[in-house]
């Protein structure tokens, strides 16, 4: 068994819910997008939250979020929902972020979550993504 942690690959989000989500058949393999030559089972994204969703009792919380090419959601649940609840719509934020599948839709688990309060961080991104995968 390998311990190293898998890498948190930079992507843009239309590009992770374009890839094959895929069940590995190892019990300590992660579940992993195919996107090109790369299994990617976990994310490194920055993008705007767009809309957000916490439970009265905090069992669950849900924030969207947006890179300019597509949402995908972020969900927490139980001690971990405490978290998401303290950022809002409008936020730029940094995520990394596990990629999971409910009912064949993709979703994010945070891992580290940070609010950026420079806008021109999400420019950067578009420019290192711009880079990596054309436009």
């Amino acid at each position: 068994m390998d311990n190293a942690r898998q890498t948190a690959y930079k992507i843009w989000i239309s590009n992770l819910l374009t890839g094959t989500y895929t069940h590995s058949a190892g019990e300590w393999e992660p579940n992993y997008i195919q996107f090109e030559d790369k299994k990617i089972s976990r994310v490194n994204l920055i993008g705007h939250v767009v809309d957000k969703f916490v439970k009265a009792e905090p069992t669950s919380a849900t924030l969207l979020i947006d890179d300019g090419t597509e949402k995908i959601p972020l969900r927490a649940w139980k001690e971990e929902s405490s978290v998401l609840a303290g950022f809002e719509i409008g936020e730029l934020i940094l995520v990394i972020a596990k990629v999971r599948d409910f009912n064949n839709r993709i979703y994010l688990t945070p891992e580290i979550i940070t609010k950026l309060d420079n806008p021109l961080w999400a420019k950067l991104r578009n420019l290192e993504l711009k880079k990596l995968f054309g436009e």
